[in-house]
Formats: structure tokens, sequence, C-alpha cells
């Protein structure tokens, strides 16, 4: 059941949802029986799980619910979360973006990132590298897939262009590290290698 929890259903819907899945269709008084749901919690917790798309209510005399197939109602209660996230995050950056231009009145610079993970920090690379217009700082790269690198120097090389200073202290495994200074090096940018 902790798989539901992290899906976002809260520990009765999670009871209930499993229910139904292990006993089929059934009506709430048996459902509330099985699950260990409280009778007076049963009813809002079904009509959740209805609203996220992951079972039906059967209407009759007494209504009975049944389990929706988990490929079809899984998938699309991930693909609306998704979507929720994606429109949130368009909106966390609107409103985070305005906050970085009202301030305290202060002209704020920014001076330093601390990235952790592969794909932010080249992003931050790749955002930081459009902003640069004297120096472009970078410490502490780790050295995993050479084709990466040779990939930021196609970018790197826009900012030598600009007269933009570049200097990389390079970190990680020293397989092909020799050939890759080189070719950084005679792009003009300053490159160490510290293990």
């Amino acid at each position: 059941m902790e798989v539901y929890r992290k899906l976002g259903l809260t520990k009765y819907e999670s009871q209930i949802y499993s229910i139904l899945l292990k006993c089929g269709k059934n009506e709430a008084s048996k459902i509330s029986e099985y699950s260990k749901v409280p009778p007076t919690a049963v009813y809002p917790n079904l009509r959740k799980l209805v609203e996220k798309g992951l079972i039906n209510e059967i209407k009759g005399n007494v209504s009975s619910f049944q389990a929706i197939n988990p490929s079809l109602a899984i998938n699309s209660l991930i693909d609306k979360k998704e979507k929720n996230l994606m429109n949130l995050k368009e909106t966390a950056l609107e409103y985070s973006r305005s906050l970085l231009k009202t301030g305290n009145g202060q002209d704020k610079k920014e001076v330093l990132s601390i990235t952790q993970g592969k794909d932010i920090s080249a992003q931050i690379y790749l955002e930081s590298m459009q902003r640069a217009k004297r120096t472009f700082y970078i410490m502490g790269w780790r050295f995993e897939k050479i084709d990466d690198k040779y990939n930021m120097l196609k970018h790197l090389k826009k900012l030598v262009k600009r007269r933009v200073d570049i200097r990389i202290i390079l970190t990680g495994s020293e397989e092909k590290v020799e050939q890759l200074i080189k070719d950084y090096l005679e792009e003009g940018i300053k490159i160490r290698y510290l293990p």
C-alpha cells in the first residue's frame, strides 16, 4: 500500500483501493468491513477515488464500487499529476522570477551557483553561459563521459568568441583527460585537471 501513498493517495484511499482490487465490486458497507476504514470515512474516500479516476461507482438501489483496470487508472492518474506539475512549474517559475526582479531594492548579482546532479548542472551551465559577460568559471567539473565534455565545448566556443574569460577545474577519472584538456586549451579555455 505504501506505493499508493507515494502516488498521493491517503491512508484510507489506499486501503479502499487495495480492497477493491483484491475483492472486486462491493458495496460501501462491505468495503468498510474489509478495509477497516470507519463507515463514516468510506463514502468521502470512495468519492475521492472516483474523482481520481481509480474506481467506478455503479449506481443502483445500493451503490457499489469497482476498481478500474490499474493499467489504465494508474497511468491516467500519473498523467494528470504530470500535467499538474508542469502547470505548477510554469506558475512557480513566473512567480519566482517576479520575486527576483522586485528584491529589496538592491541590485543583486548572482555570483555563485552550487549544483548537484548531471542534468540540473548542465542546464545551469547553459543558462549561465547565455548571461556571461566577462567571466565563466566552473569548479569541480566531474569527468563522466567524454562526449558530454565535447558537447559542452561547442557552447563554450561561443563564449570565447564573445571574449569571455573561461576557467575550469576538472575532476574525476583520468581516462582520456589529456586529450580533452589539450582540445579545450586549443580553443582558448583555461582548464586544469585535479583528480
